[in-house]
């Protein structure tokens, strides 16, 4: 499966659950963390064949996000405050909002 098609196949499958800007991060994160594909380089070359490991059927990726499955959870890692955490269904993702709270404490907090 090419770059576009898979593309293609995640934004119509997850147009009904994600807000469009939402479907294009998370595609920004796969290809990177788990195609090691940055995003100038799925612009640039959107045939290239898509390979990883982990994922022999990128299809898979694209059912386990229809089944409301987190991206994190599917990478493996997010990050949080500038460091990468290992994520799996048993650890909570941690929110953009509490980033900024622990940026708040720190900055008040010498």
């Amino acid at each position: 499966m090419t770059i576009k098609e898979f593309s293609i196949l995640c934004k119509n499958k997850l147009k009904n659950i994600y807000p469009e800007q939402e479907i294009l991060s998370i595609l920004r994160i796969i290809f990177e963390d788990i195609f090691d594909i940055s995003q100038l380089e799925a612009h640039i070359n959107p045939d290239k064949i898509l390979f990883s490991e982990r994922f022999k059927n990128p299809k898979e990726i694209i059912i386990r996000l229809s089944e409301n499955e987190p991206v994190q959870y599917i990478v493996g890692k997010t990050e949080f405050y500038g460091l990468d955490f290992f994520t799996d269904k048993s650890v909570l993702i941690p929110r953009s909002e509490t980033e900024e709270l622990v940026d708040l404490i720190i900055k008040e907090n010498d």
